[in-house]
């Protein structure tokens, strides 16, 4: 599935993104969200499971922390909620780029949260989820 696609299917817009960050080896970047929805006891809301969004083969990331966002005791940001869907960018002179020197198409995305702006720079995605830890037979993730 192309980038486009899997970011049309997977939805972001106003879930939680919990973390971020390179995966081992460098080479993915990876953007975990947490999906919660109406709670299936009708109260409330519930998290139903956790998205992790693969960027593979990430060549850029920069990360700009909206200041109100910072916490006073430094202990990190608040209010990592997604503001809007990923979106691709295009044209993308940095995808142009990267494209040209490493002779495969490369992508550019932008996460904007009520916290932070993520970009990144990347040749494909993958999706990885799980459900909610209380599906897990006996509570607990194997």
């Amino acid at each position: 599935m192309a980038p486009r696609d899997v970011l049309a299917y997977v939805g972001v817009a106003g879930q939680l993104i919990a973390g971020h960050g390179f995966a081992a080896g460098d080479r993915h970047y990876e953007v975990v969200v947490e999906v919660a929805g109406p709670s299936p006891e009708g109260e409330g809301t519930a998290l139903l499971g956790t998205i992790t969004l693969i960027f593979t083969h990430c060549v850029e990331v920069s990360y700009a922390a909206r200041p109100e966002a910072l916490r006073e005791d430094e202990a990190g940001v608040i209010g990592a909620i997604a503001e809007g869907s990923v979106a691709l960018v295009e044209p993308s002179e940095a995808a142009r780029r990267w494209t040209a020197a490493l002779g495969r198409p490369m992508h550019e995305a932008i996460l904007a949260t009520a916290a932070y702006t993520l970009r990144l720079v990347f040749a494909d995605i993958e999706v990885a989820s799980a459900p909610a830890q209380s599906d897990w037979v006996g509570g607990a993730q194997p």
